[in-house]
Parts: C-alpha cells; sequence; structure tokens
C-alpha cells in the first residue's frame, strides 16, 4: 500500500524539483538576455553619444569658421572700398586739383584699409599724384615761359615726353617721378614713333632730319635721316623694322635703316576712290630725286598733314582726303562726308585708318575695302589729337574744347556717343598729345600748359566703384563724408559726362 504512495510522492518532488530548475534556468536566461539587452542599449547610447558629440563639434568649427569668413568677407570688402576711396580721390585730384578733398578721401580710405587688414596700396595709385605735379624743370621754357607737351609715346614701363621746345625725357612708368634720361634737340619735337621690333624710336619735329634712337637709351641719336625739305622733318613712321618714311610738305622719302641709304621710288599706278565728293581735282605723283613729290591740277605743291604706317603701306592725309600708297599702286580717296583733313591713326588690330577733320569728327577708313564711315559725329572744336589702343578697342579723341572723348569703336551702336567724357581740367588748357597705356587700362594726355595727367578708360568699373562708395555704411565719419559724396560732388571729382546710351548699354542706374 505504501510503495504506490512513496513513488507518487517521489514523482512530485522531482516534477516540483524539475519546475523549479525550469523556472530558474527561465530566470537566468531572461536575467542574461536583460544583461545583453542592457549591453547593447550601453553601446548604443554610447554611440549615440559620441555621434552628437561629433555633430555638435562639427557645428561649432564651422560656426567658428563661418564667422571668421565673415569677418574676413567683411575685411576684404572695406579694402576694396578703401581702394575705390582711393581712386576717386585720385581722380578728384587729377580733374579738379580739390587737394582738400582728396587728402579727406584717401586719409579715409587709408584709415579703413589699415584698420581692416590691408597692408600697402597698389603702387601705381600712390604715382598718379606726380603725374600732375610734373616738375617742369625736366622741360624747356619758351620766351612766353610756356611749356607745351606736343608728344607722347609708352612702351615697355617707359614714358616718352617731348614738348615745343625740343626737350626728350624718358620717365619710368607709372612711377614718373623717376627720370630714366633725356635729350635737347634745338627745336621742336612733333612726333615720336616706335619701330614694329620696339628697338627704335623715331623723332619727328621742325627741323632737318629724323633721330634715331635705341629704345634701350635716349644718351644721343643712334643715326640722323635727311628730311626732303630742309627744317621741316615734322611727320615720320616705320614701314617696317629696317625701313623708315619721312614725310615733308608735299614729299616722301624712304630710307633703308642699317645701310643709311635712301631708297628709290618705282612709279605705280593711281588708282581713285571717290565717295561722293565731286569737283576734286585729282592728284598728280612726282618721282624725282628719290623722292615721291604729289601735286593737285593746277601743279601746285599738296600739304599733306597726317603719315602713317599699317602693313607696309603708307598712308598721308591731306587737306580733302587719303593717299595710300602700296608695293605696286597708289590710291586716292576723297570723300563728300570730310574736308581738311588733319590727324591720323591707324588700327593695327582691325585694320582701319581713323582720320580727324576740321569739323571735329573722326571717320574710319577701312583698309580692306576703302569705305568711308562717319565714326564719331562733330564734336565742340577741331580735334587736336586723337589715339588708337593696341587691342584695337578704344579711340580717343582730344578736341580744341580741352574735352577728351573715349569711344568704343567695338560697339556700332553708340559710335557717336563716348562712353566716357573728361572735360577740360584748366580753363583754357587744351591736350596737344594722346596715348594709351600698354595695358589699355589708361589714358595719358599732355597739354598746353606743361600738364600731364592720366585717365581710367574702364568707365564701367569707375562707375561701379562710386556705386560702392556711396553705399558704404561702415566709415566711422559718415556725417563727414556724406558731406563730400553728393550727386554734383561724384560727377564733378570724376570729371565724365555719361550719355543715356551708356546707361542703356550697360544697364546703369544713375552713379548717385
Amino acid at each position: 500500500i505504501l510503495v504506490p504512495i512513496i513513488k507518487q510522492k517521489r514523482e512530485i518532488r522531482f516534477a516540483e524539483k524539475k519546475k523549479k530548475e525550469n523556472e530558474l534556468a527561465i530566470e537566468t536566461a531572461v536575467n542574461q538576455a536583460r544583461e545583453r539587452s542592457m549591453v547593447k542599449l550601453k553601446k548604443i547610447r554610447i554611440g549615440v553619444a559620441i555621434f552628437v558629440i561629433f555633430l555638435l563639434t562639427v557645428i561649432a568649427i564651422t560656426i567658428y569658421y563661418a564667422n571668421i569668413s565673415a569677418e574676413q568677407s567683411k575685411r576684404l570688402r572695406l579694402q576694396r572700398y578703401a581702394q575705390n576711396l582711393l581712386t576717386v580721390s585720385k581722380t578728384t585730384l587729377l580733374y579738379n586739383g580739390d587737394k582738400n578733398a582728396a587728402a579727406f578721401i584717401s586719409g579715409t580710405a587709408y584709415q579703413i584699409y589699415k584698420e581692416n587688414g590691408g597692408e600697402d596700396f597698389n603702387p601705381f595709385y600712390s604715382d598718379l599724384y606726380n603725374i600732375i605735379n610734373f616738375s617742369n624743370s625736366n622741360f624747356s621754357k619758351l620766351n612766353d615761359n610756356s611749356i607745351a607737351l606736343k608728344a607722347l609715346l609708352l612702351h615697355d614701363n617707359k614714358l616718352l615726353v617731348a614738348d615745343n621746345a625740343g626737350s626728350l625725357v624718358i620717365f619710368n612708368w607709372p612711377k614718373v617721378s623717376d627720370t630714366l634720361s633725356s635729350y635737347k634737340f634745338p627745336k621742336k619735337i612733333t612726333q615720336l614713333k616706335i619701330s614694329p621690333d620696339k628697338s627704335k624710336y623715331a623723332v619727328a619735329g621742325v627741323m632737318d632730319s629724323i633721330a634715331l634712337f635705341n629704345t634701350t637709351s635716349l644718351n644721343r641719336p643712334i643715326a640722323y635721316f635727311a628730311a626732303p625739305i630742309s627744317g621741316n622733318a615734322k611727320q615720320c613712321d616705320f614701314l617696317n623694322d629696317d625701313q623708315l618714311v619721312i614725310l615733308s610738305n608735299s614729299s616722301l622719302r624712304k630710307f633703308v635703316i642699317p645701310q643709311k641709304t635712301i631708297l628709290d621710288w618705282k612709279p605705280r599706278k593711281i588708282y581713285r576712290f571717290n565717295d561722293g565728293k565731286e569737283a576734286t581735282p585729282d592728284i598728280t605723283v612726282n618721282f624725282t630725286n628719290n623722292d615721291i613729290t604729289f601735286n593737285n591740277a593746277d601743279n601746285n605743291s599738296l600739304k599733306l598733314a597726317g603719315l602713317s604706317t599699317l602693313d607696309n603701306t603708307i598712308i598721308v592725309s591731306f587737306d580733302y582726303g587719303l593717299i595710300i600708297i602700296k608695293e605696286d599702286s597708289i590710291l586716292e580717296i576723297t570723300s563728300e562726308k570730310f574736308e581738311t583733313l588733319t590727324l591720323l591713326t591707324v588700327d593695327n588690330i582691325n585694320k582701319n585708318i581713323y582720320v580727324g577733320d576740321g569739323k571735329g569728327g573722326i571717320f574710319k577708313i577701312s583698309l580692306l575695302n576703302y569705305s568711308v564711315a562717319s565714326l564719331i559725329l562733330a564734336q565742340a572744336g577741331r580735334p587736336m589729337s586723337i589715339a588708337c589702343s593696341s587691342n584695337g578697342k578704344y579711340i580717343a579723341m582730344a578736341g580744341g574744347d580741352g574735352n577728351i572723348g573715349i569711344y568704343d569703336i567695338g560697339n556700332e551702336l553708340i559710335n557717336n556717343y563716348p562712353i566716357v567724357q573728361y572735360r577740360m581740367y584748366s580753363k583754357g588748357t587744351i591736350p596737344f598729345a594722346l596715348c594709351f597705356d600698354e595695358s589699355n587700362k589708361f589714358l595719358v594726355s599732355g597739354y598746353n600748359d606743361g600738364k600731364l595727367l592720366i585717365w581710367p578708360t574702364d568707365v564701367v568699373g569707375l562707375v561701379r566703384a562710386v556705386n560702392e562708395i556711396t553705399g558704404l555704411n561702415e566709415i566711422s565719419n559718415l556725417d563727414t563724408w556724406n558731406k563730400y559724396v553728393t550727386k554734383e560732388f561724384t560727377e564733378n571729382l570724376l570729371g565724365y559726362t555719361i550719355t543715356n546710351d551708356f546707361l542703356k548699354k550697360y544697364e546703369l542706374k544713375h552713379i548717385n
């Protein structure tokens, strides 16, 4: 009887023991799973914390460098403002000689520039002061104490300046306070030319011959070439590196430079291009004494006014037209559009000839088809000097009224309007000579009172500079600045007149 009972109890105890073991195993497994889960969660939390720390670090670094970049940007912007201010300061001084205004603006500019990490201004701007403070001791004075600058030439950081008393001076460019060399002729110099290979200068004037210099020095001429008419070596040009052409009134003479010999002119057939011009006496040509002499129909000497060369072609202007001398022919070009031609220059890039007439206009003649076009309408005062930039983009004309206009000859829409016009800087002053610098960023003008001024050709950049300047609000003495920077002041100190066509072309608002 007891055996089954004992067996049953044993089985019950075994089952309870097994149950406890299972419960313990389950509890152990649950605890182990919980521990593993806690370890994973801890790792995730550590990873998230590391990521958050990394992200916050990146954000902090970004904000730090963004602040530095913003500060640098502000400093650079203020430095540009300061440079623009200095440009306006120089232009103020160049245009109207207002040294007080120029000193105030340049002083403000320098203060802004230095306070914002700037070091030195572009040395070029500092030399603009020296341009108008040209020392007259470099040049000769006539009986009336006048000094008229008659010819200019810029080459290889050298500025050649000649006056009406025979002085020829080479200055360092743009630091014109440094005189490199000089030479004195007995009479007036009228023209300076440079050979195509840039190795020789030719000096023309009211003299018996043309003087030739090496471009490295003006210590003494390396050669002289006699003019066809004594005392009338007023015009010359290089036909090529080894040939020089001299113009005297109605005669032309051609030299071989190395041998210093006169070249014979072979007879050439004459062709005539008359653009609506009637009753014009045809020219006749005499080949005598190794010279070409041009006469009109009445056999009177034809007064030739200008001389230039282009692609081994000789171009001369006379009162009612042009004479173009090629290897095998002579072309006579006349037009009803112009009369009394005086000035002459050529554009080597676009193969055009530019002439000025007594009415104050400039005309373009194509060397390709000899068409005549009105480039610039008549201005106030007949043109005193014209110059073409080496890149074929600009032509500058100085009028008898003292104004200088720079024209964009690459844009047919605004040819009759200057992109910039610089007004007469002082009463009675006339620019007798013009030339562009080799970068074509500046125009140099020589005046009848011995002054030498330079003008920027990039008027668009100048207008934008003024727009920036007038919006400047970081200047500490803004009240004083506003007193100076007004609409009238900016127009006057920059010294140019902006036409409506110019504004439309560049979509610019008024500079104020």
